[in-house]
This record gives C-alpha cells, sequence and structure tokens, in this order.
C-alpha cells in the first residue's frame, strides 16, 4: 500500500555522527541505506527514487540517505566505491551492497534484493 501522508514515509538523512543510531540501532526490519552525491547527474532520480521506495513499503522499512560528499569516512569505512551505492541492513547487519550507474539495473537489483528479506505484514 502507498502511504497516503508524509508522515508514512520513513525516510531519514543522517550523517556520520547519527549513522549507527539511524542504521543499526533503527527498529525497523529493514534498512535501506542511500549513498548519493549532489550535483551527480543521477542525484535527482536516486533521491525520488529513494523516497518512493519509502513509500512504497511505508513504516516497514526505513530509507536512510547519506549525502557521500560530506560523509566521506562512512564511504571508506563500508567500502563505497561508486556512486550511488546502497546498503540494505537486516537484522542490524549489513546484507547487500549494490553500486550501478545503470538506474534499471539498479532498480531490479534492489527489488530482487528487497524480496528476499521477509518484511514484517504490517507496519
Amino acid at each position: 500500500m502507498t502511504p497516503t501522508n508524509a508522515s508514512e514515509v520513513n525516510l531519514v538523512d543522517t550523517n556520520e555522527a547519527r549513522f549507527n543510531e539511524d542504521v543499526f540501532a533503527a527498529p525497523e526490519a529493514v534498512v535501506l541505506v542511500v549513498f548519493w552525491l549532489p550535483g551527480y547527474d543521477l542525484s535527482r532520480a536516486i533521491l525520488r527514487f529513494s523516497h518512493q521506495t519509502a513509500a512504497i513499503f511505508g513504516r516497514r522499512i526505513r530509507v536512510v540517505r547519506v549525502e557521500a560528499r560530506k560523509n566521506s569516512r562512512l564511504m571508506t569505512r563500508y567500502s563505497v566505491g561508486k556512486l550511488p551505492a546502497f546498503l540494505i541492513v537486516t537484522d542490524h547487519q549489513i546484507q547487500y551492497q549494490i553500486s550501478t550507474l545503470d538506474p534499471l539495473v539498479l532498480q531490479a537489483q534492489l527489488r530482487e534484493a528487497l524480496n528476499t528479506v521477509s518484511l514484517p505484514l504490517s507496519s
């Protein structure tokens, strides 16, 4: 079900200081971390995609966005080399790391990864 208002969208912008709390201490079963870069050709599409993903899954997952330029140590810590990059966290551990420049491939990989995770039936 697509949320009908902004309060149902579980989207968080984070930084290095709040990353562990926003990602690994999150109460949601699944956290999708999005590393993005302002001025990058795909930035708008990536941000739109992260918002749409949050809207589709509502409160069942949390989408956490990380601005790469301002959080380069996080990129190093999680071996993020190419942007855009996505981490899928379940059970407070990184389960998948996805990086591609092709938005269609990216969407397919994310759907495949998210489909392998058991999401709660209700929010």
